[in-house]
């Protein structure tokens, strides 16, 4: 069934990304036991943004180059190995930055890094692959069953959106089914960011330090709106990508009148998920950062249903994709309680919200004073963490301790103890 699965997906060439980095194969159906998007684009490499890099960012560097298949091997040589980050060159050099000060909120590493002219860094360096007289890669996953064969045009594919930390063996094959090369891709670096056409700044909440290991991959994925009332229309490729992602539930946190037109057709209403009818659809229609979360005032207790029913489609193995129309402030609000209840550092959680500047035209720094009344609140608690400053918020909204501690424990890759 699952290589039935996988043999439905097709080809995009990077022609027809639109305006994106580089294009992709879009899985069309549900591809749950895989628990990866596996996504090979057709044309030539695509390995950076589009646009000039800050001056201090190397294009293209050594790991990048690494990736590369350059000349035929027989099938008897030895296996290749090839390591890569798919954290783009941008996002990378940021988050190699230091950690910021908790107590200090006044200075931003993003600030050198924010693109310009329309530019937009927010999608993930793909690995290209040449390999001379293949027409063929048939690449698996080592953690999951079956295996993807693709087609490559004059040997070149591009690989997108695999999960860092996994092994993946590749075999390229010509044109008479024999071996041409076959290797290992070992993914490094933690950032995932989701490469789509028309939906910017999303990624994966996995990879990031927490209390016990790290936040699991595949779990929960922010970013942008998939449509709008005014744009009721998907991009399809874009919803097969999300749908290979394994997303089941769609958390929303727009308003009303972001979701329904007055005095227009109301087809357009936004009342269900673009993702498909199997995929469940829920909106909260939340306030952003201390206006939205303050107890007794804001929409705390939305921000309360929301994270319960986030929880839950974590404890249920149920992959969910939440985000507001921009995938900034609402969702920076919500991403913040999040990481913070699962125990991410503070420093990691500023930088979390910060990745979205890398999305053209929607700068959010850490010392944006929406952000920093954020934490403040967060904070008046007065507990020795943010963590904790959280738990309490999470206590008096009326989110449950228990269900809290189930969350932790299957959304972080480790053993994080109760609180």
């Amino acid at each position: 069934m699952l290589r039935a699965a996988l043999s439905a997906m097709r080809i995009a060439r990077l022609g027809d990304f639109s305006g994106k980095r580089s294009a992709a194969l879009r899985p069309s159906a549900f591809i749950p036991s895989f628990a990866l998007a596996l996504l090979l684009a057709l044309g030539l490499a695509a390995c950076t943004p589009q646009g000039d890099f800050p001056s201090s960012v190397e294009v293209c560097g050594e790991d990048a180059e690494q990736t590369r298949v350059a000349q035929e091997r027989p099938a008897s040589s030895e296996p290749a190995s090839r390591a890569f980050s798919q954290q783009n060159d941008v996002a990378e050099a940021f988050l190699n930055t230091s950690p910021y000060d908790s107590t200090d909120y006044s200075t931003s590493f993003m600030e050198q890094f924010v693109p310009t002219g329309g530019q937009s860094w927010d999608d993930p360096a793909g690995c290209s692959l040449e390999i001379p007289g293949a027409v063929e890669a048939v690449v698996s996953d080592a953690t999951a069953e079956g295996d993807a064969s693709f087609r490559l045009e004059d040997g070149k594919g591009v690989v997108l959106n695999l999960i860092p930390g996994r092994s993946y063996r590749y075999r390229a094959l010509d044109a008479a089914g024999r071996d041409v090369e076959e290797g290992e891709l070992e993914l490094t670096g933690s950032l995932r960011m989701v490469a789509l056409r028309s939906v910017s700044n999303m990624r994966d909440l996995g990879g990031w330090p927490c209390d016990g290991g790290t936040v699991a991959y595949g779990k929960m994925f922010r970013g942008a709106a998939v449509t709008t009332a005014e744009s009721p229309a998907a991009d399809e490729q874009d919803i097969a990508t999300l749908r290979s992602l394994g997303i089941r539930h769609e958390i929303d946190l727009r308003n009303e009148k972001e979701c329904l037109l007055e005095d227009a057709d109301s087809s357009n209403d936004i009342i269900s998920s673009a993702l498909g009818e199997d995929v469940e659809y829920a909106r909260y229609s939340v306030g952003m950062y201390a206006k939205g979360v303050r107890l007794g005032k804001g929409s705390d207790r939305l921000y309360a249903q929301a994270l319960d029913d986030l929880f839950d489609h974590v404890i249920a193995g149920e992959p969910t994709y939440f985000h507001c129309a921009i995938g900034a402030d609402r969702t920076g609000t919500l991403a913040c309680l999040v990481e913070a209840l699962l125990g991410v550092s503070q420093s990691d959680i500023d930088k979390d919200y910060e990745l979205t500047s890398l999305c053209s035209a929607r700068t959010r720094l850490r010392i944006r004073k929406e952000w920093v009344r954020l934490v403040e609140y967060l904070q008046s608690f007065g507990r020795p963490t943010l963590r904790d400053d959280v738990l309490a918020w999470a206590d008096e909204a009326g989110v449950s301790r228990e269900k809290i501690n189930a969350f932790r424990a299957a959304a972080i890759e480790g053993a994080p103890e109760p609180l």
